[in-house]
Parts: C-alpha cells; sequence; structure tokens
C-alpha cells in the first residue's frame, strides 16, 4: 500500500473514532417541575482510551507500511548485475536481481547515439536488449561487413552470471537472425568488484568488457599491445581471437567474424607472390592469418618456393606490402672426398722382402671429410655491407644505425647486416663465403607513403575529420584541439591532437593520400 492512501486512511479513522454528543443530549431534555438538580458540565475529555489505542494501531500500520515500501523500492533499486553490449558503440546496462533495468548508459558517444529516444529504465532486460540491438542495426553499427557484438556480464554471482550471459547472448543472436544478418556474438563473464583492470578501462574510455578482451588478446601474442588495440572494433579484435592458438578459457563464441570488409585472401596472397617474383605454380601454400601490425589489420602469409620461405605481412584493407622477408632454407653442401689413386700394376716387392714397419694388409689413409664447404675466402664485412645494400637499392650515406655480425644460422656462416633509414628497418643475412643473400627483411616504418610531396592534397579540416572518425567521436565532444602541418620521416602529414573525456588524443594523416600514418 502506497504512503499517501495510508495517510487518508488514518485521517479518516481519526475522524469517524469520538463523537462530542454532549448538546445534543441536552437538547433532548424537557424542562423539569419541582427540584432542580443542578448538574455541571463535565470537562471534555481530549481522547478516550480507545481512540489512543486506534490511533496508534493506524500509526503503526502507517510505519509498517512505509518500512515495507522503502524496503521493497531499495531492492528494486540495488544492482546485481552490469551488463555491457560493446561493437564500436558501448553501451552499458543496470539490473537488479529480477532482470529489471535500473538505468542505461553510454560509454562512449557512438553509444549515445545508440540510446538516443530511448527510456529503457524499469524495463524488461529483454526488452532493452532487443531494443538496443535494433538500434545497432538501424545506424548501421552492424551489417555483414562487420557483424560481431561482444556481450560482457558483471557479476560476482557466478551462476547468476552465466544464466545471464547464455540468456543474454542468446536473445543478441535471436534479434540478428530475425533481422536477416549472420552475426557473431562473442560473451564472457567478469568479476564485479575490485577487478583491476577497471583502471585501465577507465584510463582509455572503454568497457571492462572490451577492455577484458583486449588483455586476452595481449596476453596470447608476443606483439600486441593494449594501447594499439583499444581504437580496434570488436569485429576486428573478433578476428584476431579466432586466430589465437590459445583462446581465452572465459570467452564463448557464436558464428564467425566478419572479413567482407577486406580485400580477401587470394588478392592478399596475389601480391605478396608478385612481390617476390615467384611463379604461382612453384608455390607451396604454408599459411595465413589476421594480424595488427604498425597501426593496421594485415594477412600474415607464409609461403615456399623452391627452397626460399618467404613471409608476408598485407595491408587487408588496400593490398599494399607491410612487412616482408626471404630465407634460404637449402642445407649445406658435403663436398665429396678425393678418391685415392688405385696402385698401378707394375711390379713390387714381394711383401716379404719389403722393409715395412706396418702389415701388408692395413688400408690406406683416407682423407677425413669436411662439414661444410666453406673452404674458400671468406667476404669481409665491407663487402658484405655492400651486398646487403645493392640488393635494397640503397647507398651507405642514405642509412644509418648499421650493424654487421658474423654469426651461425641453418649451417651457413653468416654476415647478420642490420640498417635502416626514413622508410623502413632492414635485415639481411649474407652467405660469409659465397655472398648470396639467404634472407632479407624489410619492415615499412608507415604505410610505405614517404613521398616529397612539398603542398598537401588534403585540407586540414579533412584531415581533422578522418582523425575523428577513426577515434569514433564527435567533434562537439573534443576539446583542444590542434592541427599542424609538417614533414615526417620525408612524408608530408597533417598532426592532429585533441582530448576528449580526460584521455590525449595524436594523430599522423599523409597530407597527400588522407591514410593514418601514426596514431596514439
Amino acid at each position: 500500500m502506497k504512503s499517501s492512501e495510508l495517510k487518508r486512511q488514518l485521517a479518516q479513522a481519526l475522524e469517524h473514532a469520538s463523537a462530542d454528543n454532549f448538546d445534543k443530549v441536552l437538547c433532548r431534555c424537557q424542562p423539569q417541575k419541582g427540584t432542580v438538580i443542578v448538574m455541571n458540565e463535565p470537562k471534555k475529555r481530549t481522547l478516550r482510551l480507545p481512540i489512543v489505542v486506534a490511533v496508534a494501531a493506524c500509526f503503526a500500520l502507517l510505519v509498517v507500511g512505509v518500512g515495507v515500501f522503502t524496503r521493497i523500492q531499495s531492492q528494486s533499486l540495488a544492482i546485481a548485475s552490469v551488463i555491457s553490449l560493446d561493437v564500436n558503440p558501448s553501451v552499458q546496462l543496470d539490473v537488479n536481481d529480477k532482470s529489471r533495468v535500473i538505468d542505461a548508459k553510454a560509454i562512449n558517444p557512438d553509444g549515445e547515439t545508440i540510446l538516443a529516444e530511448m527510456d529503457l529504465k524499469n524495463t524488461d532486460l529483454t526488452v532493452a536488449v532487443n531494443a538496443i540491438v535494433g538500434s545497432l542495426l538501424r545506424h548501421g553499427y552492424v551489417d555483414e561487413l562487420a557483424n560481431s557484438i561482444l556481450v560482457t556480464v558483471e557479476d560476482d554471482n557466478t551462476t547468476r552470471a552465466q544464466q545471464l550471459q547464455n540468456s543474454v547472448s542468446q536473445q543478441v543472436t535471436s534479434a540478428l537472425n530475425s533481422a536477416q544478418v549472420n552475426g557473431a556474438v562473442i560473451s564472457q563473464t567478469v568479476s564485479y568488484s575490485n577487478n583491476p583492470l577497471q583502471a585501465k578501462a577507465d584510463e582509455y574510455g572503454i568497457s571492462l568488457g572490451k577492455a577484458t578482451l583486449i588483455d586476452s588478446l595481449v596476453q596470447n601474442s608476443d606483439h600486441l599491445r593494449f594501447e594499439d588495440l583499444v581504437g580496434l572494433s570488436v569485429n576486428e579484435l573478433n578476428l584476431l581471437a579466432s586466430q589465437q592458438a590459445v583462446p581465452s578459457n572465459n570467452l564463448t563464441s557464436n558464428g564467425s567474424a566478419s572479413s567482407n570488409g577486406y580485400i580477401g585472401i587470394e588478392a592478399a596472397k596475389t601480391a605478396a607472390f608478385q612481390h617476390a617474383g615467384v611463379d604461382v605454380s612453384s608455390v607451396v601454400f604454408s599459411r595465413y592469418d589476421f594480424d595488427y601490425e604498425m597501426g593496421r589489420m594485415v594477412y600474415e602469409i607464409e609461403f615456399m618456393s623452391g627452397t626460399v620461405e618467404y613471409e608476408y605481412d598485407i595491408d587487408a584493407a588496400n593490398g599494399e606490402v607491410v612487412k616482408f622477408s626471404r630465407e634460404d632454407k637449402a642445407p649445406v653442401s658435403t663436398p665429396v672426398p678425393t678418391p685415392v689413386p688405385t696402385p698401378t700394376a707394375t711390379a713390387q716387392p714381394d711383401a716379404a722382402s719389403a722393409p715395412s714397419s706396418q702389415p701388408a694388409s692395413q688400408p690406406v689413409s683416407q682423407p677425413t671429410a669436411q662439414s661444410t664447404t666453406n673452404t674458400g675466402t671468406m667476404l669481409t664485412a665491407e663487402q658484405a655491407k655492400s651486398t646487403a645494400l645493392n640488393h635494397a637499392g640503397l647507398t651507405a650515406e642514405s642509412v644509418w644505425d648499421l650493424s654487421i655480425d658474423l654469426d651461425q644460422k641453418n649451417g651457413h656462416t653468416i654476415f647478420d647486416v642490420d640498417f635502416e633509414n626514413s622508410e623502413a628497418e632492414y635485415e639481411y643475412w649474407i652467405e660469409a663465403y659465397t655472398g648470396e643473400v639467404l634472407r632479407s627483411n624489410k619492415e615499412n616504418r608507415r604505410n610505405n607513403s614517404t613521398s616529397t610531396a612539398t603542398t598537401a592534397s588534403i585540407t586540414a579540416q579533412q584531415a581533422k575529420e578522418i582523425a575523428l572518425q577513426q577515434a569514433g567521436l564527435a567533434e562537439s565532444s573534443i576539446y583542444d584541439l590542434e592541427i599542424e602541418l609538417e614533414r615526417e620521416n620525408g612524408t608530408l602529414c597533417y598532426k592532429v591532437e585533441f582530448e576528449s573525456a580526460g584521455m590525449d588524443y595524436e594523430y599522423e594523416i599523409d597530407a597527400t593520400t588522407g591514410a593514418i600514418l601514426s596514431m596514439g
């Protein structure tokens, strides 16, 4: 019963609890003959005992009712679980133990777009989830090009968390199927309290669920870094997760992440074969997978042609060669021992008369076989350097940080030659005796876009828009914006810096192509 109803009933009880009928009694008394007995008017009692009891009972009822109402209300507002849905937009639902939504929050600007004009408070969780998925589809954040949604349940009650994970994942999958989208739903549960990743999530302005997924990828990789993956969409993170040999034990996946937004593996292989200068018929294909290198999604391709092993990173968006290496796997040959000449049939002294300190039957000794053919003259370090530079098409004056080490690799004595220039870092293995290039590795610093352009092809406004789109932010949400045109490592670029929600953003945008050269 509501507090207002209790108060109304209490007022009625007090009003009708007693009646002052003294005047009415006097009116009914007729004049009397004879002795008149004077009656003193009795003192009015303010409240009789039964009335006191009734009032006390009503008050007690009111107190109990208000207490029950307050307790029920506080229970309905108590957060039992936190559920986040991440795509690139990120939204969070606080729910009670009855699966009713207490509050719906946007974690980033795109999340605000998803929740706009929707009041999900006090709605059933199923209704809220379907409404959010519908908004994601309507605004084009989920489609056949990027079809992954991350569901995370934060709850210290593991049983309830698992039940919610299963039910919400099924609801999301069902909503995507109804929209005829071949979706990929990944889900996980995390601890609600004292989670060490919460600080990182707050630092980068992402959900705890996305921070947990990124941390899992970093822990299972030898080169991925947390700060590099923060700006990736859930679909890109899902592609990376699907390639890892040791997936997260807590991550459940339903469906495959879409790769339709990329050039495709066949186009990537063609780009690698053409760059290596090999005929496709001579290639023994080894493997490929998705990876993240130097600020972009890449196809990592390994293959053999003849005795040479090649490794390539091909930009998944445009087919550009980001990184490559080659290594000759030919075994070192062992020379055939020179045969000992057979004695001629000329007359020889009898064994009995021939003076000898050894028995006649002892075999003639043979030369010992050498383990390698490295019996010629070794190259000098200067010759190895020249070989590497000539192969790279560079001069000694155009490179720096050059180092040359003598080493043993795969049975070869090699010169390991390393150097770099404004475009890339290079590594060469030069066979120390033959001068053959056994391995060449070139790792581009950026998008291989070093140019001598003196004027920009895009405006500062366009550079700003490119940076904001990559960051997933609206211009109204940023401040301290700075844009400068400068030349970095030979490339004319815009340096775009701004802040949003306590985070610093810095981008370098190629002023000729509009490509993102770096971000941080």
